[in-house]
């Protein structure tokens, strides 16, 4: 399994067409189908299909230093904890 992190998660798509419409997950206005926003996938939900955040552009453009701070944020976790299994290994401790 996958684990999306920060920007790395979302992806352009365009508005679907749904019985009870397409919106924005921030600022909760309609988007019309066709229009260009960015979509987060989530998970399946209990019927089996898959779940989405959905962002206008506008909010995406508001989000993206908040999201580039959350990855930047764990992708230096990732590195510390593959520096500690690296001196680990030099040590020849198996950590």
């Amino acid at each position: 399994m996958w684990a999306i992190m920060g920007i790395s998660g979302y992806y352009p798509s365009k508005a679907r067409k749904r019985r009870w419409g397409t919106w924005c997950r921030k600022c909760r206005v309609e988007l019309k189908s066709g229009d260009q926003l960015m979509r987060e996938q989530l998970d399946y939900n209990s019927y089996g299909c898959m779940q989405y955040n959905e962002y206008c552009m506008k909010c995406y453009n508001k989000i993206l230093p908040e999201e580039i701070k959350k990855e930047a944020i764990q992708l230096e976790k990732e590195i510390k904890e593959k520096q500690k299994l690296l001196r680990g290994l030099k040590k020849g401790i198996i950590v």
